[in-house]
């Protein structure tokens, strides 16, 4: 099978940065745990990953174009357990800036991340999402639009071929098929958006 094209992509193997988009969300939710339609497909476009690397740009536009269309009650839905629409976004945004600051830091002084050596986020998770949690959902998104800018732009001040030459030492920064951060939020965000649009519409 093909692999594909992807800014950032690593084996199977390895754990990602944005580190698995379970352990970052306090192990609460599975991805087993949504229905097999949202697990098989991006459900935007009808979209089907069947490729073993997931292309995180595309995704991240994807998840992008949806969020620019929510309205301000779509982004207060709850999600799960108390974390809205709102609350996802900004825990995704705490990750990424942390990331913007770790990468070129740990490349100068050859650090083991301190995501590496816990696997207790809750406090980083909860820290990021009540700081936000008082912003609108256009806020929100400004914000993420500019943490994804602002990786990228860590990641170019090396150069992702050198990143990728250090092989697992360096996988942390790159985002996985199968537990895409990106991807398992936007099919909680989806399934709860159109869950309440198919309410309000009584369909």
């Amino acid at each position: 099978m093909k692999m594909c094209e992807n800014r950032r992509f690593v084996g199977k193997s390895h754990t990602s940065l944005r580190v698995s988009a379970r352990a970052r969300a306090g192990n609460k939710v599975s991805s087993k745990s949504l229905p097999q339609f949202f697990q098989d497909t991006l459900l935007s476009r009808n979209m089907m990953y069947t490729c073993f690397m997931v292309n995180t740009a595309d995704i991240y536009e994807e998840l992008v174009s949806y969020l620019d269309n929510l309205s301000e009650q779509e982004w207060a839905l709850i999600v799960f357990d108390s974390w809205t629409v709102k609350d996802i976004i900004s825990h995704l945004i705490g990750w990424i800036e942390m990331a913007s600051q770790e990468v070129p830091r740990i490349w100068m002084t050859d650090e083991t991340p301190w995501f590496m050596k816990t696997d207790d986020y809750g406090d980083f998770n909860q820290k990021h999402v009540s700081q936000l949690r008082d912003r609108s959902g256009k806020e929100i998104l400004r914000r993420f639009k500019e943490s994804e800018n602002a990786f990228d732009l860590a990641i170019q001040s090396i150069g992702t071929d050198k990143l990728r030459k250090q092989g697992s030492k360096y996988a942390w920064v790159f985002d996985e098929g199968e537990d895409n951060h990106y991807l398992e939020h936007f099919k909680q965000i989806k399934m709860a958006v159109e869950g309440y649009r198919s309410k309000q519409s009584g369909t």
